[in-house]
């Protein structure tokens, strides 16, 4: 409860959790006065922002939390962003409410509230702009998000321009598809050099904390020229992919490494070309390739390993026999075209999830994490992970972890639920290498 407001920095997160919560378990006195805790303890300003930003998400809102959490405001500021959260404009007034208490009729009356917060009263004003002049002078005086926007002035150029001059990284990177399809990113305009300033200033690229990953699929959907979802498209910039390819590896900086030695085992099979992850146009053979060069650039101490065919030419569990290792070497200075070719040039052979810890016992390697990148074809050969990292533990390393992500998998299930150095994940997205990077650092 304590670490709550660390976790939950922005409004986003706390809904995320509240859906957590739900499915679960209950809502408890201390979780209510968590929740409670992450209104009060903010800045009024600051909380304006996060709640006019932050509105909904996961069927929730911030009325919802709320009324749950039942917070006494510490500032006649604070009663007023709540009143306004819970009522709109037209509860900040005096009033009087009618409630039932013990099975009694009562009576409550609040007195006026106080002033609203300035961004909390231009995101008023912005609901009833009759001209895109006023919304653009709203943004400039009061950094009004896109998120205040009403939706009828998201089609103007005057007004993305606005928005743009103090968008934050990843907002940009989410929106550059439709600046450029309303024609304000275009070739020679001073948006494309503003985008282009933003995505190759390393302090913001650190300070926004984006994942290398999440830019490698920005850079995809906007070099295809639309958007995985919905009708958008537009006629990407060559000066906007050029960028964006820059802040790919820039955004190295911003992955904070395992700092122990890890194994990384690559599937190889031609199956990973086909199979894209997280409902995007990425393959799992470019993400897994873009997480080895990231591993290969972050840790001090790591060797990538790919299932290969067998020394005798057959594929493993298809093609019979044993599959093979093979030690891929990966530069941090090297293009991730290269490490995928790199990669692909390797013959195949099964993805035995046992074998990172078999090569490496053979091999008298001192291993502290194994982490597997495949697809969808997991399996165990002639002996089990959870055994084969069990045998490796006790020679080896003790305390030794294994991960195997099935970047595209329907379901699988190899570690044993018992071992809590074992993790299994079903799926892929931005967030799965700071949880494994987690889990490994055992945080």
């Amino acid at each position: 409860f304590q670490n709550l407001a660390k976790v939950c920095r922005i409004g986003t997160h706390l809904f995320h959790f509240a859906e957590y919560v739900n499915a679960l378990r209950g809502w408890g006195r201390g979780l209510r006065n968590a929740v409670g805790r992450w209104y009060l303890e903010q800045e009024v300003d600051k909380l304006a922002y996060q709640v006019v930003k932050y509105q909904q998400r996961d069927s929730w809102s911030h009325g919802d939390l709320l009324r749950l959490a039942h917070p006494k405001a510490p500032s006649a500021e604070h009663e007023a962003v709540f009143r306004w959260i819970l009522s709109g404009a037209e509860g900040l007034g005096e009033r009087t409410v009618k409630r039932k208490v013990n099975g009694e009729d009562r009576v409550a009356t609040y007195a006026p509230a106080g002033k609203l917060p300035p961004i909390v009263e231009a995101f008023e004003k912005a609901k009833k702009a009759s001209g895109k002049g006023e919304i653009v002078g709203l943004i400039n005086d009061f950094d009004l998000p896109r998120e205040a926007i009403p939706t009828q002035w998201l089609n103007e150029v005057a007004v993305w321009d606005a928005l743009l001059q103090r968008m934050p990284i990843t907002a940009l990177v989410r929106n550059l598809g439709k600046m450029t399809a309303i024609g304000l990113v275009k070739p020679f305009s001073e948006a494309a050099g503003l985008v282009v300033s933003k995505l190759g200033d390393a302090a913001l690229l650190k300070r926004a904390r984006i994942h290398p990953l999440a830019v490698l699929i920005a850079q995809k959907v906007y070099a295809q020229g639309r958007g995985e979802k919905g009708s958008l498209t537009w006629q990407p910039v060559s000066r906007i992919i050029d960028a964006l390819d820059k802040a790919f590896y820039a955004t190295f900086q911003n992955v904070e490494p395992c700092g122990k030695p890890v194994l990384l085992a690559l599937d190889v099979s031609g199956s990973m070309d086909g199979s894209m992850i997280a409902g995007s146009c990425l393959s799992a053979r470019e993400a897994s390739a873009a997480m080895a060069l990231v591993t290969a650039a972050t840790e001090p101490d790591c060797e990538i390993i790919a299932f290969s065919a067998a020394a005798n030419g057959h594929g493993g569990q298809w093609g019979g026999g044993e599959s093979g290792i093979t030690r891929v070497a990966i530069s941090p200075r090297m293009r991730l075209d290269s490490v995928i070719e790199k990669v692909r040039a390797i013959p195949m052979g099964g993805t035995d999830c046992a074998l990172p810890m078999v090569w490496a016992r053979r091999n008298k390697l001192r291993v502290s994490a194994f982490v597997t990148y495949t697809d969808s074809e997991t399996w165990a050969g002639n002996i089990h992970p959870a055994q084969a990292l069990r045998q490796y533990r006790d020679e080896f390393v003790g305390d030794a972890k294994a991960v195997v992500a099935g970047m595209t998998s329907n379901g699988f299930t190899l570690a044993d639920p018992n071992d809590r150095g074992m993790l299994d994940v079903v799926g892929f997205d931005t967030s799965v290498p700071a949880v494994i990077s987690d889990f490994v650092r055992a945080e």
